[in-house]
């Protein structure tokens, strides 16, 4: 059982504690630890950071559990709890055919900075794409993307863009709206769900440490998390494989049918068609290098629709602050979007911790007898 005590132990406040106890515990704990410094590092004026792994295991187990945080960076400290949770509690429980990779911080620029996008405003999960055919936008896109960036010198103009995107849902569809909200755009670099036109340095670096790790794995199961989709404090089960297929009655069989109902948590009733997916990219590496995957993007949820769009709004401001913004209202913004996908209610993370415990022992179960 969790209890109050543990959930405060592994729930972090800021990327630099949370990088220090990451590091530190998987040393101590025997952990085979590397770390991919960002080009930006040595000139923070906050500190280095980067992209952290540790890996638990022999170099040619056959089975690979891989979890990943931070692809948005404010919501990393969640994924750290799960991984902190992880070594403090089955570390020592390993088959040994049985490895376990942990990757700390996906997006370490936006991890360190309190911010979903790379240092280019770039969306790292949909940075994965094909850059040759990614959409150029259509003129719903364009609409959509304007009322998203409306801003002032004190926040994103946030009445305005919902009742321009009220307006849109109307002519358009609900549906419409929020596919191009949600799916990734490739022709506006200040915008929201900006893809990118080349694979970001936290691109290139996951699929270096991948490459590294798999190619002795035949069996690998991954979890990638995240916070913002879902009921408040509960875990919503997003696996991106074909109904019917392997993978995904796989993932079926480990958590039920939660993890095929991929469209529960979304108020349209249907999930956007993501595009550049990090967990998709992790999944094309292991089965390029001959392995099966078992994968799931685990969501815990926060607050309302319309203050998760508020957070998107946010990020972008930060990202793209208008001239003369003044320094006090850039912190009280980045101090609200880190309380809309990290809540400090001790409710959330001991419920997450809970979740998320079984989570993890789900997956090594089914790792264990895959």
């Amino acid at each position: 059982m969790i209890n109050q005590n543990e959930a405060y132990g592994v729930f972090c406040e800021e990327y630099s504690g949370a990088r220090t106890e990451f590091c530190d515990l998987a040393q101590k704990l025997g952990a085979e630890v590397h770390r991919f410094e960002h080009p930006l590092s040595e000139t923070s004026q906050d500190g280095g950071f980067g992209i952290d792994t540790a890996r638990f295991g022999p170099p040619d187990a056959t089975k690979l559990l891989v979890m990943i945080s931070g692809t948005h960076g404010p919501e990393l400290l969640a994924g750290t709890a799960m991984q902190l949770h992880w070594m403090r509690n089955y570390s020592s429980e390993r088959e040994d055919d049985e490895a376990v990779l942990l990757i700390h911080a996906a997006n370490a620029y936006g991890c360190a900075h309190v911010r979903r996008t790379t240092e280019n405003n770039v969306d790292l999960n949909r940075n994965f794409c094909d850059f040759a055919s990614s959409p150029k936008g259509t003129e719903l896109s364009r609409s959509v993307q304007h009322a998203l960036c409306r801003s002032s010198k004190t926040g994103p103009n946030t009445v305005r863009a919902m009742l321009d995107l009220r307006y849109l849902s109307v002519r358009h569809s609900k549906q419409a709206v929020v596919e191009e909200i949600a799916s990734g755009q490739s022709f506006r670099p200040d915008g929201i769900g900006y893809g990118g036109t080349e694979p970001e340095w936290a691109n290139k670096t996951i699929k270096l440490i991948c490459e590294a790790h798999f190619t002795k794995a035949r069996k690998i199961a991954i979890i990638d998390w995240h916070t913002g989709i879902g009921s408040y404090a509960e875990p919503s089960f997003l696996c991106f494989d074909e109904i019917g297929s392997p993978e995904i009655e796989r993932a079926r069989l480990w958590f039920g049918e939660r993890a095929a109902n991929n469209n529960a948590d979304f108020a349209s009733g249907e999930r956007p068609s993501y595009r550049g997916l990090l967990v998709r990219a992790v999944q094309d590496i292991a089965k390029r290098l001959g392995a099966e995957t078992t994968a799931l993007v685990i969501e815990f949820g926060t607050y309302s629709n319309t203050k998760m769009l508020t957070g998107l709004l946010y990020d972008r401001w930060l990202q793209n602050p208008p001239k003369g913004a003044k320094s006090s209202a850039i912190a009280e913004i980045e101090s609200q979007l880190s309380k809309l996908f990290y809540p400090t209610d001790p409710k959330w993370r001991e419920s997450v911790l809970r979740n998320g415990d079984q989570i993890i022992s789900e997956t090594l179960n089914g790792l264990g007898k895959w």
